[in-house]
């Protein structure tokens, strides 16, 4: 991701020794048919609700695609939404659709919860728009835009944008760029930021299907980095999701929709209403207990996401070194096509 306003893509643009960090390709072809082993991951069950559209989704639903396929055009008045609890999760995820979008909310539903839920965990929320092809875009750190109809790779790609966290900026990451002869595809020798998110997506692979296809040595350094990386392994290796992670709140996310009938439970039945016999006693009598129903246990609402509940943290992205001296509100990331 690159932290910075829309100056910083004409920064880039304009700074072909940083456009191209000048290694060879592991896999010169892309990723996506080498690592194909990814589209057999299992999504996790989920369970899913109507949201109201969150701000968010509106903001960034039309605009620059940042050099794909022209300006993102969608129809923000019919935006629809859906509040996702996955199993592996007791916190929800909002995904937003164009109404022209390529894919379905079902799709992208199955699709994100095939991302590993450690790795999920560092996404706010997705929207997907209409393209020709297929590419994704990381607006603001953690959330995406989809383009078309993309796949598995493309997924894991732009959650890792969000998982990075600054990581790519750090001086062991571009020291273990200068000890390396390669990079794992073409797009990764883009700059420093595609490059981690690209050995993500190799160290992933590692991690759920075992050695990779091709010898990575050439790489290793890379590799080693997340490796030896607490918070990185913490994230790969967690079977559920991780919610001190999450980057926003959401008050009413803590209760999933229940399977079962939502129906009233039938009252209980009356009681006889015939006046007791007097007691025996001459005692005064004890006072009357109430005789008023108790109070239904409350019921919650389904929660709906608004901007209410995208309390997005207060993160700090340090931007890599050739944008160290801009500072701006947005982050972006150069689109990936998988």
């Amino acid at each position: 991701m690159l932290s910075s306003v829309g100056i910083l893509v004409a920064a880039l643009a304009a700074a072909p020794a940083f456009a191209d960090l000048g290694k060879s390709s592991l896999f010169p072809d892309g990723l996506h048919d080498p690592l194909i082993a990814f589209d057999t991951i299992k999504t996790p069950s989920s369970t899913n609700r109507p949201s109201s559209v969150p701000d968010v989704c509106k903001q960034y639903a039309t605009g620059p695609a940042y050099g794909y396929d022209g300006d993102v055009q969608c129809d923000v008045a019919n935006i629809e939404a859906r509040e996702v609890f996955y199993e592996d999760c007791e916190q929800s995820w909002t995904i937003c659709r164009c109404p022209d979008a390529n894919m379905n909310l079902d799709q992208l539903e199955e699709r994100f919860g095939q991302v590993p839920p450690g790795i999920r965990s560092y996404v706010g929320a997705i929207l997907a728009t209409s393209a020709g092809g297929c590419s994704a875009v990381t607006l603001d750190g953690t959330f995406v835009r989809y383009h078309g109809d993309c796949q598995m790779t493309v997924f894991l790609h732009e959650s890792g944008h969000a998982f990075d966290s600054g990581f790519s900026s750090t001086q062991g990451w571009n020291d273990a760029i200068s000890a390396s002869s390669c990079v794992p595809d073409g797009y990764a020798n883009t700059n420093p930021v595609e490059d981690w998110t690209q050995v993500n997506v190799l160290y992933t692979y590692t991690k759920q299907f075992g050695p990779l296809p091709a010898d990575p040595s050439c790489l290793q350094p890379q590799l080693d980095q997340l490796a030896n990386d607490q918070r990185i392994n913490e994230a790969q290796d967690t079977k559920t999701c991780l919610p001190d992670k999450r980057p926003f709140t959401t008050p009413n996310d803590q209760a999933p929709p229940e399977p079962a009938s939502t129906e009233a439970p039938a009252p209980p039945a009356p009681t006889s209403t015939e006046a007791p016999a007097p007691p025996l006693s001459t005692e005064a009598p004890a006072p009357p207990t109430s005789t008023e129903a108790p109070a239904p246990p409350p019921t919650s609402a389904p929660g709906s996401c608004n901007s209410a509940k995208f309390r997005f943290r207060n993160k700090v992205k340090r931007a890599y070194q050739i944008a160290s001296n801009f500072i701006g509100k947005h982050t972006v990331t150069v689109p990936y096509s998988g």
